[in-house]
């Protein structure tokens, strides 16, 4: 039966107890799996640009065992997987059963949405170790962040922007991303608090947030302890719902180039260490309860 395509397969599991046994086992989900795969895509160890037919048959509804063991004959010697769709009939996703044969992976970018196809990415994220960039816009991604995200020591770059189904709050854990550079989360269903946590972020050169949040009454102060971010260049914290003043220890990042706080609630006294930095752009609309210091 190996000769038959993986998908009618897939069905004639439901046949019997025997035929599931036998049909869901690893050896014959690699037997079938290498009689239409062709051998070439073994060869692939640089960019996997956009995905063949193979990696999304594999990638969205196979059975764990059969996506598990496509990921394990063609995927890992992959040092990168960038995937810009405009619109597609498939759920665009790395389901779970790829992550633990991805470990050779620098670069995971997935951009553009699914066709209406909610897609979870999955704790098991944590198994990409060498992981340095992680991209997903305007996806369907949908649940909320992995803290394991957290675990990603070498990441450089996390941009989570546009995702709308994307909810929940932004997890502590990414304070431990010590080589991170840039940090971009934005979404209809995200909301704060900004955790203090990131403080801890030596490394970052750009904080970029926006929950665009639609929920009433709840709203997050500006952690002081983002002011340690010695190396800081662009903080925008646009849409986050954001209240009570600006706090002064803005005024130590002393490489700051750009300030944005648009759209929030803040009040209170712009502190005179914020504006003696030298910004190229600082951009306070819509906090009617900002003022100016006094002289």
């Amino acid at each position: 039966m190996s000769w038959m395509h993986p998908k009618i397969v897939w069905k004639l599991r439901v046949l019997s107890r025997s035929f599931q046994r036998l049909l869901s086992t690893p050896d014959f989900a690699a037997l079938n799996i290498t009689r239409f795969v062709p051998a070439a895509n073994k060869g692939r160890t640089e960019a996997l640009d956009d995905p063949d037919e193979w990696d999304l048959l594999f990638g969205c509804d196979a059975p764990t065992v059969y996506a598990s063991e496509y990921a394990r004959r063609y995927l890992t010697q992959l040092t990168a997987i960038d995937w810009r769709i405009i619109y597609s009939n498939f759920k665009i996703q790395v389901p779970s059963p790829w992550f633990p044969h991805l470990g050779n992976l620098t670069w995971l970018s997935i951009m553009g949405d699914s066709g209406n196809s909610p897609w979870v990415l999955p704790e098991e994220v944590r198994l990409l170790s060498n992981l340095q960039i992680l991209r997903i816009k305007y996806s369907d991604m949908s649940g909320s962040i992995p803290a394991s995200i957290g675990c990603l020591t070498f990441l450089c770059a996390l941009e989570l922007v546009d995702n709308d189904l994307l909810k929940g709050c932004l997890p502590t854990e990414l304070g431990k991303l010590l080589r991170l550079e840039r940090l971009e989360v934005s979404g209809m269903g995200l909301e704060g608090p900004i955790p203090p946590e990131f403080g801890n972020l030596c490394a970052l050169q750009e904080l970029i947030l926006g929950f665009h949040t639609k929920k009433s009454g709840q709203r997050w102060t500006i952690p002081p302890e983002l002011g340690q971010l010695s190396n800081l260049r662009i903080l925008a914290l646009e849409n986050c719902n954001l209240m009570g003043t600006i706090p002064r220890e803005l005024g130590q990042l002393h490489r700051l180039e750009v300030l944005t706080l648009t759209n929030n609630h803040l009040i209170g006294d712009i502190p005179l260490e914020v504006t003696m930095l030298r910004l190229e752009s600082f951009i306070i609309q819509f906090n009617p309860g900002l003022t100016l210091p006094r002289p």
